[in-house]
């Protein structure tokens, strides 16, 4: 059984107005004060562009999601896991990469793409450089010298730090876009 194509309008029209943002304050004024309601549903027709953005937001916030999960893991790792979990992360960092590095832009926005890929790229550098050479053979053992604890304590002050820069671009290029493409983010 399919919807009738009215209904289908009517979710997108909802789904618009739940992720978008403009004040409806004029919508209700003009029924309020005698004008037609025709003005209100005419304001918020389903706008193409708008939902192609939200599913653009959408999709590169799963692959960040997913990115820091791999990664949150790999932190909390013990000498059991470590090895299976450094490979897994890279392996999700690598394909992550690769997904971001391979869609299209959005119209003229490319800002939060490239901001993901930057950070895909400061994971991908990291877990394939100084984790995988110093890092993972501390975390092996299952009884880490005081030597090597503080050597993982500076790490990672290090680690979250220079994440942090590329974290808060991907933020910041994040609210951009969602402003110029009129959609709210939650959180």
């Amino acid at each position: 059984m399919s919807m009738p194509k009215s209904l289908l309008y009517f979710f997108f029209t909802v789904l618009l107005v739940s992720c978008g943002g403009g004040d409806s304050s004029s919508d209700s004024d003009s029924v309020e004060n005698g004008g037609s309601s025709e003005t209100s549903i005419i304001e918020h027709e389903l706008n193409e562009d708008r939902l192609d953005a939200v599913g653009y937001n959408n999709e590169l916030s799963s692959i960040l999601d997913g990115t820091l999960n791999s990664i949150d893991e790999l932190f909390f790792s013990d000498s059991s896991n470590v090895a299976l979990n450094l490979d897994n992360a890279i392996f999700e960092i690598n394909l992550n990469l690769s997904t971001v590095q391979g869609m299209a832009s959005f119209g003229e926005e490319e800002g939060f793409r490239i901001a993901m890929i930057e950070l895909l790229e400061f994971y991908k550098q990291e877990l394939e450089g100084i984790f995988t050479d110093e890092i993972k053979d501390i975390l092996l053992q299952d009884v880490p010298s005081e030597a090597d604890q503080n050597r993982l304590e500076e790490y990672d002050e290090d680690f979250t730090a220079r994440e942090l820069e590329f974290f808060q671009k991907v933020v910041d290029e994040q609210e951009i876009f969602a402003k110029e493409n009129n959609i709210r983010l939650s959180s």
